[in-house]
């Protein structure tokens, strides 16, 4: 479903643009092949009551580590995703491998890629204190990651702005409300880095579960959400007219204590 809107979302906006509106020399810019597919991940070790969902905006490039340049690793596991979601879209119907393979590269590609992304600071500074023992990729591993928009979008070149995109994926009457997928998942606390929550725009979107896909776990709790406007380290996650380091620690205990309760 995630792919069949992400095909359907950039022939409108080539037909917008032109044809070559997503045209890349795929070599040279790995992170332009259109087979290319953000969708999210669950960690490995996810558990409900007790893990964190994380919601951005929209991906746009998985090669750059904090707006630099890419390095080899991270080509090679832009490479790899790609390769997998065109083996994904030309299976049969009901060919659980290419699904598991799909599924399986798009957690390796998170988790080791998005401790080094700038939106995702955050959560890189709240699992370090919620588990300060592990390492940066074992913490994502007890995470989950979805954006507004499920699509992929070229730096600045965002048709309409990112704000449509997101409306129509994640907002209350687009494609894929997020109410659903907490509603499957649920999390502990989920994590916005996205403007819309904080403003008049709010209105338009909903997380709590209205009627969850899967029967709540017992004794788990709605998740504890926190909204903030920002990405950046340390002047960016006010919340509640306060900045990220110093809401940072009381959000951590709360998880660590459902973690307790959940582990």
């Amino acid at each position: 479903m995630h792919y069949a809107w992400c095909q359907a979302r950039l022939a409108r906006c080539t037909a917008t643009r032109g044809p070559g509106a997503y045209a890349h020399d795929v070599e040279a810019d790995p992170a332009s092949d259109p087979a290319l597919r953000w969708p999210g991940y669950v960690g490995a070790g996810w558990r409900p009551g007790a893990g964190v969902l994380f919601i951005g905006s929209v991906h746009a490039d998985f090669t750059r580590l904090g707006g630099g340049a890419g390095d080899a690793s991270r080509i090679s596991t832009v490479r790899d995703l790609a390769t997998a979601n065109r083996a994904y879209v030309g299976a049969k119907i009901g060919d659980q491998a290419a699904r598991r393979r799909f599924l399986d590269v798009s957690r390796q590609a998170y988790t080791q890629l998005a401790p080094g992304w700038t939106r995702a600071g955050v959560l890189h500074d709240l699992l370090e204190i919620v588990m300060p023992n592990e390492e940066p990729r074992a913490r994502f591993e007890g995470a989950a990651w979805t954006n507004l928009a499920h699509c992929r979008a070229r730096p600045r070149k965002t048709v309409g702005g990112e704000y449509l995109l997101q409306q129509k994926c994640s907002g209350s009457n687009g494609a894929f409300p997020l109410e659903v997928l907490v509603g499957i998942l649920w999390p502990a606390a989920i994590i916005i880095s996205v403007s819309p929550f904080q403003g008049s725009r709010a209105r338009h979107y909903n997380v709590l579960p209205l009627e969850p896909r899967v029967e709540r776990p017992s004794g788990v709790a709605n998740p504890l959400v926190v909204a903030f406007n920002g990405s950046s380290r340390p002047s960016g996650g006010l919340w509640g007219g306060r900045l990220s380091e110093e809401w940072l620690p009381e959000v951590a205990a709360e998880i660590r204590q459902r973690m307790k309760i959940h582990g």
